[in-house]
């Protein structure tokens, strides 16, 4: 959703449209690039030259951000039953399709996540080449035009605002809690 937003907003986005193709899960497409969503080794000569623009990285390949290196996250924060229904939905899905990419890793899958992620997001925060703004991404159906101006704000250039916030559709967030579990943190 959050690289959705910040293409419709005008900001360049690095994504692979062969590697994962639009689903159910995501009509829209995964703005996503096998090159940088869990940050590989592989991945990391090509940091230096995604200057100004938004690329998809996961929490734990976000460790390995070089130290020489600054940028701008926005770090999304999901409910936890929320984000390991979505995952093992999407990890079905990938499988009947013959997909065997790693998202996350299915050795660790969603309670491993949940166990790491804490120390994950501290170490995130902590990182001073990194300034980092927390969005939940349970929130942002509440006021998309708010969470658009946040990120504008963040990122410190100009950004269609309307156009980031139009993009949320409340009917893909289909893996909602009913009641609030804790948020990852």
């Amino acid at each position: 959703m959050m690289m959705r937003m910040l293409h419709a907003g005008g900001m360049p986005v690095v994504f692979d449209k062969s590697w994962r193709q639009p689903d159910m899960q995501n009509p829209g497409g995964y703005y996503e690039s096998r090159e940088f969503v869990e940050l590989p080794p592989e991945g990391l000569p090509y940091l230096d030259l995604l200057d100004g623009k938004a690329v998809k990285i996961v929490a734990n390949g976000m460790l390995y951000w070089p130290s020489h290196l600054p940028a701008k996250v926005i770090f999304m924060e999901r409910d936890t039953w929320e984000r390991a229904r979505s995952l093992s939905i999407m990890q079905r899905a990938d499988m009947s399709r013959g997909n065997v990419h790693d998202f996350p890793p299915r050795h660790e899958g969603p309670a491993m996540v949940d166990q790491a992620l804490p120390a994950w997001r501290a170490r995130i925060f902590s990182m001073p080449q990194l300034d980092v703004l927390p969005v939940h991404y349970n929130r942002v159906g509440a006021d998309p035009r708010a969470t658009a101006e946040r990120v504008q704000a963040h990122l410190g250039i100009s950004l269609d605002v309307a156009a980031m916030a139009a993009v949320y559709d409340d009917r893909l967030y289909r893996n909602r809690a009913v009641e609030p579990h804790a948020v990852s943190r």
